[in-house]
């Protein structure tokens, strides 16, 4: 945590009056966005549009309860200081290749049960014939076009990619 938001949150920590706690937000507010934490700035924003809308009153504000229940201006504007502290969530990305020889052979399996030729199949898919020679060959493939293989042998890509 930065010093600067340990400063701001032993201020809140404080007895605060209203017009102590509306001098608090835009710095808060202005910690928010350096820190990349939009969510909480935007947060903080309109409580202190509220705030200052309701002539500086303290009391409960329904629309920002989230998880805690919060009794006070302070109490929200407090818990989402402590939030700066947390680091913001890292989405991760699906990885959009997968690689999966034991795909690749069900495939195979299928052409020679019913009969099919790569190109009759690559329609069928709606892809190239390439692409699917490729994905013979090396196993791999994206993510979508897995999805419309499976499609293509009325299955779904978690059953293809099922271990043997």
């Amino acid at each position: 945590m930065s010093d600067r938001i340990r400063e701001l949150i032993s201020k809140l920590e404080g007895e605060l009056r209203p017009p102590q706690l509306e001098s608090l937000m835009p710095q808060l507010i202005i910690e928010a966005h350096r820190q990349r934490r939009k969510d909480i700035a935007d947060q903080l924003s309109r409580i202190e549009l509220r705030t200052v809308r309701d002539g500086g009153s303290f009391g409960p504000f329904e629309d920002f309860k989230r998880d805690e229940e919060f009794d006070s201006i302070k109490e929200l504007t407090l818990g989402l200081a402590r939030l700066l502290d947390v680091a913001p969530p890292v989405t991760k990305r699906l990885i959009t290749t997968v690689a999966s020889p034991i795909a690749a052979r069900r495939m195979e399996r299928y052409l020679e049960r019913h009969s099919l030729g790569q190109n009759e199949f690559a329609r069928r898919v709606g892809r190239s014939e390439k692409t699917l020679r490729n994905f013979r060959k090396t196993g791999k493939v994206r993510r979508g076009i897995l999805a419309e293989i499976a499609q293509a042998m009325q299955t779904t890509p978690e059953e293809l990619l099922k271990p043997e």
